[in-house]
């Protein structure tokens, strides 16, 4: 079950951004949401090419899926990273079509990247890679931080509460002893 905020990518709070995939779940059931997807993903793939950005963000909608719904942050990373690299190499060579389409504020690909990047550093934060999320955290601050997305707005919040909890974690096995020299 999803949370009720829907614009916060807390690993706590269930997927929250995007009220158009909290409908399709509620009206396909859990059990024929990932069929669904899937066969979305197939009929992108085919039409548009394994490396559209619809694609992409289908592929995004299963690793949250995966990881919010199902629990399976293996499987979310699988599917995060995919997306982040087919969004990666959009950005770097998207076309007018694509940047209108994907995005009105001329930030192209970079806040889907960094909302990706976001998603990745909770899946490893789960998993208690605290190097690896906090490095996935860092990059998409420093892609807010260029974009210029405000300090205050959500996507920027979700990053700076996954750098917290890392930052809590450290603390917390630096008092345990557990980091002392």
């Amino acid at each position: 079950y999803f949370g009720n905020t829907w614009l916060d990518h807390s690993p706590d709070k269930g997927y929250t951004g995007n009220g158009e995939m909290r409908e399709r779940i509620e009206s396909l059931g859990d059990a024929n949401f990932l069929p669904n997807c899937f066969d979305e993903l197939e009929v992108q793939k085919a039409t548009l090419g394994d490396d559209h950005f619809a694609a992409a963000e289908t592929m995004n909608i299963i690793a949250l899926f995966y990881f919010h719904v199902r629990k399976k942050t293996d499987e979310a990373l699988i599917y995060h990273k995919d997306a982040l690299r087919v969004f990666r190499e959009c950005h770097d060579k998207q076309s007018i079509e694509q940047r209108t389409d994907a995005d009105s504020k001329g930030h192209g690909f970079a806040v889907e990247i960094a909302l990706i990047l976001t998603d990745i550093g909770n899946a490893y934060f789960r998993k208690c890679d605290y190097d690896k999320a906090m490095q996935a955290y860092k990059e998409a601050s420093r892609v807010f931080r260029e974009k210029g997305i405000s300090l205050k707005s959500n996507k920027v919040m979700a990053v700076t509460r996954g750098i917290a909890r890392i930052n809590r974690e450290y603390l917390d096995d630096y008092e345990s002893n557990s980091l002392r020299p």
